[in-house]
């Protein structure tokens, strides 16, 4: 069995090195991370599909807005007509919203709007019906 020896110097070199290369790293998350939050007031918004039942699509809304700044939710249709508008202040927003099932195509706009820096997120929400044919064929005895 070959047995492999490093010189003193060059452990402390490649220890060196990675030390240096984690303090980069970490320093470039912190700062990416810094950046997010100061164009975000809110922190991560999130918009989830929660299913559909008969000719209704269930929506959930969360915005943790630690601080109870003012900000919007409108959700606008298809073809851009304001279906829902309303302005909130509460702490760690959670709501579920409910919308009538188009037939083919449906596309739904979530903008939430913060009053404070009069930044907005955007999600879109498409959603087409389409219907999968299943064909068997068996051998006739």
């Amino acid at each position: 069995m070959n047995k492999q020896t490093m010189s003193l110097s060059t452990y402390f070199s490649s220890k060196l090195f990675i030390a240096l290369l984690a303090t980069i790293l970490t320093t470039g998350i912190a700062a990416n991370a810094q950046t997010a939050a100061s164009e975000n007031p809110f922190g991560e918004v999130v918009v989830r599909h929660q299913g559909s039942i008969g000719n209704k699509e269930y929506f959930s809304v969360k915005v943790p807005n630690e601080n109870g700044d003012k900000f919007s939710i409108r959700v606008k249709d298809v073809e851009g007509n304001v279906i829902f508008n309303d302005i909130f202040n509460v702490k760690n927003f959670e709501r579920s919203f409910q919308f009538q099932k188009q037939v083919d195509t449906s596309k739904l706009t979530f903008i939430i709007r913060s009053f404070k820096d009069n930044k907005e997120q955007v999600f879109e929400v498409n959603s087409k019906v389409f219907t999968i044919e299943q064909v068997e064929i068996t051998k006739a005895k």
